[in-house]
């Protein structure tokens, strides 16, 4: 067994087959020995990850960022590549994972009012939608909540040791 590390080009391949089967698409799938031992996570999991922007439906702006990131996208000043997304006054462009396009929503205040796929060389308008799915950017997903409360049981842990070690210097003073 060995291990690769998948370029963003081929993570986004793998991430279309997985959407593929959780769409119960029927599918051809070729892939070298390595690449196929590797450990990945269920579609059912991928599925559970998934996030749907329905046109006309309403979402806060803070919300559609943080699930952006806690799947794993990258915010950049703009959309180049899978696993990208930009904000830009009520516009939100996102590269799925899974797509070969990106999709940009446009707000009116909370309410998506337009969904379209974008073509990334020109900007322009490829297709109207009526939804866009969003695949997880990575295998694994943690959400921000999850990783706060990691970050903050290591601050704890480390605020002991420094006291213990403060209070064990205390000691070795006092002894001399």
């Amino acid at each position: 067994f060995e291990g690769t590390f998948p370029s963003t080009e081929r993570l986004r391949e793998r991430m279309r087959s997985l959407s593929a089967m959780v769409n119960g698409e029927k599918s051809i799938i070729i892939a070298a020995a390595v690449e196929a031992a590797q450990k990945i996570s269920a579609p059912s999991s991928i599925k559970d990850h998934l996030y749907k922007f329905e046109l006309g439906s309403e979402i806060e702006r803070r919300e559609v960022l943080e699930v952006l990131q806690d799947l794993g996208y990258e915010r950049v000043d703009q959309v180049e590549r899978s696993g990208h997304f930009s904000v830009r006054g009520d516009i939100v462009d996102i590269y799925p994972i899974n797509e070969i396009h990106p999709v940009r929503i446009e707000f009116f205040g909370d309410e998506i009012d337009r969904i379209t796929e974008v073509d990334v060389l020109t900007g322009e308008i490829r297709n109207e939608l009526k939804h866009a799915a969003i695949f997880p950017a990575s295998h694994y997903v943690v959400p921000q909540e999850k990783i706060q409360k990691a970050a903050d049981a290591i601050l704890e842990e480390m605020k002991e040791q420094v006291s213990y070690f403060k209070s064990e210097d205390k000691l070795i003073e006092a002894q001399r």
